[in-house]
């Protein structure tokens, strides 16, 4: 999708996503603090990211399914062709960079084997590989017409990977994260426009205050068990996302064109930086020694947009002329 197409209301919440996972949580891995992000916030914090990453996955996947008749073939191989190549790339980059330490890992992970449904891939590209996991099933939910159908496929495939899970061969994020991908396609459903938002509000407020709760409790994990814990961070990222939401629909209405612009390039490029974040971090730590300054991201960040932003550009006109040339061939 071009930059003047895209919504600002879902590249707002892409890049407040960004911004947390790529230039806070990651980026502090390659400064003298490379501690000072963790515990327990931080984790809720990274779940609530990518929860709000895989919604938008969903959400933007149901809109561009309604253009096939019968969603199978043609969908699947226009999700490795925009992905794909891109991810094998990053995997490459890195292998170089250490990130992955085998020549055995890298070939597992360009095959998506050792992804989320054995086990846990390498940093960053695990969740690639979980996504593409996810698209897997999108024919097998969308192909329901009516929403309730659609409802019940996602219900019957979530219960199939917990009871996977529970057989020993999944990794946990698969169930922490299957639900906003499956949510993101039904919210196309929902008639935002007629539900008061005053319900909305309250609802989500009481929610948030339970969470909070339990979030000051320091042993949780001991005193609410594994299962509770997890559907606690669940409610989290739902309570985050909705106030991303929120905020977005209210930066839409700003008209300031500067800001809504930097917000659809960085929400255009988020893609790549997720993939290429770590490479060009390696590169920048190399040039300045054992580790980079914390205030390093104020600078670092621009080049980084700009140049998965180039990346972006020259990969989309690539596959638009190869697309355009077998046109001509199949019309000659």
């Amino acid at each position: 999708m071009q930059v003047k197409e895209r919504s600002v209301t879902i590249d707002f919440i892409r890049c407040i996503c960004m911004i947390f996972v790529v230039c806070i949580l990651h980026f502090s891995q390659y400064t003298q603090y490379e501690n000072w992000w963790q515990g327990e916030l931080a984790t809720w914090l990274t779940t609530a990211a990518l929860a709000g990453f895989t919604f938008i996955s969903g959400y933007l996947t149901y809109k561009s399914t309604r253009k096939y008749e019968s969603i199978g073939r043609k969908y699947l191989l226009s999700r490795i062709i925009k992905i794909y190549p891109l991810f094998v790339l990053a995997s490459i980059l890195l292998f170089i960079c250490g990130n992955i330490s085998t020549l055995k890992e890298l070939v597992f992970t360009i095959f998506l084997h050792g992804g989320d449904l054995i086990t846990p891939s390498p940093t960053t590209v695990w969740y690639i590989c979980m996504m593409f996991l996810f698209y897997l099933f999108v024919p097998l939910i969308l192909n329901c017409k009516k929403w309730k159908k659609q409802l019940e496929c996602s219900i019957i495939i979530y219960i199939a990977l917990i009871i996977y899970f529970f057989c020993g061969n999944a990794d946990y994020r698969l169930l922490l994260y299957f639900p906003f991908f499956c949510f993101g396609m039904l919210f196309n459903h929902l008639p935002i426009d007629k539900i008061k938002n005053k319900y909305i509000k309250f609802g989500m407020f009481v929610i948030s205050l339970l969470v909070v709760f339990f979030m000051l409790k320091k042993v949780i994990y001991i005193n609410l068990g594994f299962k509770m814990y997890y559907i606690l961070m669940e409610f989290f990222s739902l309570v985050m996302l909705y106030i991303l939401w929120y905020i977005a629909n209210l930066i839409n209405k700003i008209s300031i064109a500067k800001v809504r612009r930097t917000v659809q390039i960085i929400g255009y490029s988020s893609f790549c930086m997720y993939l290429f974040h770590r490479p060009v971090y390696f590169c920048i730590q190399k040039i300045c020694g054992q580790t980079i300054p914390i205030y390093g991201t104020l600078i670092i960040f621009p080049i980084l947009v700009s140049l998965c932003y180039c990346i972006n550009k020259l990969y989309d006109f690539v596959i638009s002329e190869i697309i355009e040339k077998r046109k001509i061939k199949k019309s000659v």
